[in-house]
């Protein structure tokens, strides 16, 4: 069975400036590439994917903190990762 390709080709760059623009109180964040794995229609995790190139990210900073209390906490009740994989797929980084 084939993936569905991706339709736009672009992001919401824009969105995420119009935020900066709001001010500090109108918090946002611009996920890299959010996945919810699953299995037998049941949400297993959430991962946090970035390219090994992408900026690091540290749980402690206050949008890992809103994913992992989405996922861990009250509302979806499942695991977070964050996992930085390189270019080539030859190695995958995975933190709970």
């Amino acid at each position: 069975m084939e993936v569905r390709q991706e339709r736009t080709g672009w992001r919401d760059q824009e969105l995420s400036l119009r935020h900066r623009m709001w001010g500090w109180d109108c918090p946002m964040v611009d996920l890299d590439f959010l996945g919810l794995e699953y299995d037998t229609k049941k949400p297993a995790c959430l991962v946090e994917y970035k390219h090994e190139c992408a900026k690091p990210g540290h749980k402690k900073e206050a949008s890992y903190q809103a994913l992992i209390e989405l996922g861990n906490g009250y509302r979806a009740g499942i695991p977070v990762f964050a996992v930085r994989y390189a270019s080539d797929f030859t190695w995958f980084k995975v933190t709970a």
